[in-house]
Order: structure tokens, then C-alpha cells, then sequence
């Protein structure tokens, strides 16, 4: 009885182990996630860059709104 359980649950762990789909979207993930957490890092930390998007904005918003 042992065996047989332990059979089959070597042979499902084999199987996952082995099954190579969705390893590619997997992977984009993982790398933009890093990019991600490195942009977020940059816009928390860089004030200087807050405010020139803001800037950036507001220009755009009283362009927009003055047509």
C-alpha cells in the first residue's frame, strides 16, 4: 500500500517537475517585477524628478484646457 502511494506521488512530482509550460511568462514576470520595484524606488526617492512630472502635468492639463 506504501509503495503504491509513494509511486504515484514520485511519479506527480516527476510530472510538475518536468512540465515546462507558462515557464516563459513566469520569467516576464519576474523581470518586470524587478523593473517595476526599480521604478517605483526611483520615483519615491527622486523628489526632484516628482516635481519636474508634475510640472510636466500641469502644463500639459492648462494646454489641454486652454484648446
Amino acid at each position: 500500500m506504501f509503495n503504491r502511494v509513494y509511486s504515484q506521488l514520485k511519479l506527480l512530482f516527476t510530472e510538475f517537475r518536468d512540465d515546462q509550460r507558462g515557464v516563459t511568462a513566469i520569467e516576464y514576470v519576474l523581470i518586470l517585477s524587478v523593473v517595476a520595484i526599480m521604478i517605483i524606488s526611483i520615483f519615491v526617492t527622486d523628489t526632484e524628478l516628482q516635481s519636474s512630472l508634475i510640472n510636466l502635468f500641469k502644463r500639459l492639463t492648462d494646454t489641454i484646457d486652454s484648446v
